[in-house]
């Protein structure tokens, strides 16, 4: 599908212009005030189902393949990027569970030690 689109120098239009396949991996998923991946869809969708008459006898035309192979890979672009931001935050909860695991058992360890006596804490400094 990428090297179909390489080969057609494929453009998707965007409230600042046009974008290549390559910019799409750079925008976001969703943005209120920049060009976002979830705006570019909608029109290609929305210019999709407008393009689309359903017919049992005449093929689809040339503009509805071109557009549905701009919403193949918006979709699957986007499913890349969902895929990478659950695993990223994957990644810091459990991150952020091993931060926490280390700080109880560095307070387990502090306990430890005050409960030793004075004359065995005395023979552990030494002996470091």
């Amino acid at each position: 599908m990428y090297k179909k689109a390489a080969k057609l120098g494929l453009r998707f239009e965007s409230k600042v212009g046009l974008v290549n396949v390559e910019d799409l991996f750079n925008l976001p998923l969703i943005s209120n005030t920049k060009v976002s991946l979830d705006a570019i869809a909608k029109e290609v969708n929305k210019q999709l189902k407008a393009a689309e008459e359903e017919s049992f006898v005449t093929e689809a035309s040339a503009n509805s393949t071109i557009l549905q192979l701009k919403l193949d890979i918006l979709k699957d672009i986007i499913k890349d990027r969902k895929e990478a931001n659950r695993a990223a935050k994957e990644r810091a909860d459990n991150k952020a569970k091993k931060e926490r695991i280390l700080e109880i058992i560095a307070s387990k360890q502090d306990a430890n030690l005050l409960d030793k006596s004075e004359e065995e804490l005395i023979k552990m400094a030494e002996s470091l």
